[in-house]
């Protein structure tokens, strides 16, 4: 499948560029900035991006992937997992529903966003990789490709294998193979893990039993077991 890229030297955001966009943009669209200004994360957390990170959005119009956007989230942050495994970097783990750890640290985020007018029309996945930054503020428990590695990367080479990787998981997907999703189970990083987390406005004590093929996570709290989908709930702290 044929990707279109826009590179640009700066945006605010790449998501909020594609969104503000959406209707000259083709299918598969790529919105590539070498650094974005006011960059954003899930629960609109601001994702710090200099141009040694890699940071991108793609917009998906393809009817089948509209259909089974519940998956992109999972499937994305897969992509870049196989991606980082080809580099030869280690101790890769999923933490769900879209962040990549490796180390006990984050070096990816991934937010995904709906554009519709009166149905589900567009989709734009947002992603940004750490790549060749060197360090990071003591207060973000962050890490990067280079300072796993101990090598630099071509960030754009980079960017075409984890395309190629993703458009590949896309295509299993409609071959009815979910092979993803056994991927992101094998590397669970919130598995067996007590967090306090968000339900209903309250705050409850719940332990990560596993990834639902539907995506959902399933969370045992108050001897019952539950699943729940990313709207409806929100990790905030960890209880090791």
């Amino acid at each position: 499948m044929f990707y279109h890229y826009r590179f640009f030297d700066e945006l605010n955001s790449t998501n909020t560029y594609a969104k503000e966009n959406i209707s000259s943009l083709e299918d598969r669209s790529v919105i590539i900035a070498d650094y974005q200004t006011n960059g954003r994360g899930r629960m609109s957390r601001q994702w710090v991006a200099t141009n040694e990170s890699l940071t991108f959005s793609i917009v998906y119009k393809d009817p089948f992937i509209l259909q089974n956007f519940a998956s992109l989230s999972l499937l994305s942050s897969v992509a870049v997992y196989l991606s980082l495994k080809e580099e030869h970097l280690e101790n890769i783990k999923l933490k769900w529903p879209n962040d990549v750890i490796v180390n006990d640290k984050k070096i990816c985020g991934i937010l995904m966003e709906s554009v519709s007018s009166t149905s589900l029309s567009n989709i734009i996945l947002g992603i940004g990789i750490n790549v060749n930054n060197s360090s990071f503020n003591e207060d973000i428990n962050a890490t990067s490709m280079l300072i796993e590695a101990k090598k630099s990367f071509n960030k754009i080479e980079f960017l075409e294998r984890l395309i190629s990787n993703l458009e590949g998981l896309i295509e299993e997907v409609k071959q009815g193979n979910n092979h993803y999703l056994q991927i992101f189970k094998e590397n669970n990083y919130l598995l067996n893990k007590e967090l306090i987390a968000t339900i209903d406005n309250k705050e409850e004590l719940v332990k990560v039993i596993d990834i639902l093929d539907d995506n959902r996570i399933l969370v045992e709290y108050n001897s019952n077991r539950i699943a729940l989908s990313s709207g409806e709930l929100t990790f905030h702290k960890t209880k090791h």
